[in-house]
């Protein structure tokens, strides 16, 4: 699976960010505890984490235009924890590495800090918090793939990553498993992991009451 990105400007990355509704993940066995969205190695991530900040990432989301019609809320809850991941996986690599210090990477980071504040006023005051820390996020783990090449892509593959099935449209550049949960996952769940059939989605997208919405 490839994790190379290319260079994208600050506002790109942070409606990347937003925006990931598909990816791929194999389904070998693997265990996470109640509560718990996603492990990468011994961090785990709650859902009620990826819940709570839901809401917020749809007012950013509105706020910027990058959602014009209406979404799933659980595609932004997706997204989120595939940013949560991306983060961390991109965090264990600088630190196994010893490399917290690089100057390399302190600089281009240091860089993308000065793009976003240079950015910060095209962002509707609203957003600006969620904007500055997807910036952030997304800037990390693109500097880290970055510089890490082929070598992290390779790293990356080895890591152990299990996502409770609810979650498993996120694209994972890792040992990526599904939990074995006692939860069945409907197929309506399912379907808000797959944009590729227009017709099934906005069935799904129609079925849903408008608390599960994300929309202007």
């Amino acid at each position: 699976m490839s994790i190379h990105r290319r260079a994208m400007t600050a506002t790109a990355l942070a409606a990347a960010a937003l925006l990931t509704f598909a990816g791929c993940a194999s389904q070998d066995e693997g265990q996470v505890r109640p509560g718990v969205a996603a492990t990468v190695g011994e961090t785990e991530f709650s859902i009620a984490e990826v819940d709570e900040r839901a809401p917020d990432l749809c007012d950013y989301a509105v706020a910027t235009g990058e959602v014009q019609e209406a979404i799933p809320m659980g595609s932004l809850r997706i997204s989120y924890l595939q940013l949560l991941i991306d983060e961390e996986l991109a965090r264990a690599y600088v630190a196994e590495q010893g490399r917290q210090s690089d100057p390399t990477l302190r600089q281009m980071l240091a860089a993308n800090e000065e793009n976003a504040r240079q950015s910060l006023e095209q962002v509707p005051p609203a957003a600006r918090e969620v904007y500055l820390e997807l910036v952030e996020r997304t800037g990390y783990i693109g500097t880290v793939q970055q510089l890490g090449g082929a070598e992290y892509a390779e790293w990356a593959e080895e890591q152990e990553v299990v996502v409770d099935p609810r979650f498993m449209a996120v694209q994972i550049p890792g040992s990526i498993q599904a939990a074995d949960l006692s939860v069945a996952v409907s197929t309506p769940a399912l379907l808000r992991n797959d944009n590729q059939d227009p017709e099934k989605f906005h069935a799904y997208l129609d079925s849903l009451p408008d608390s599960q919405k994300c929309s202007a």
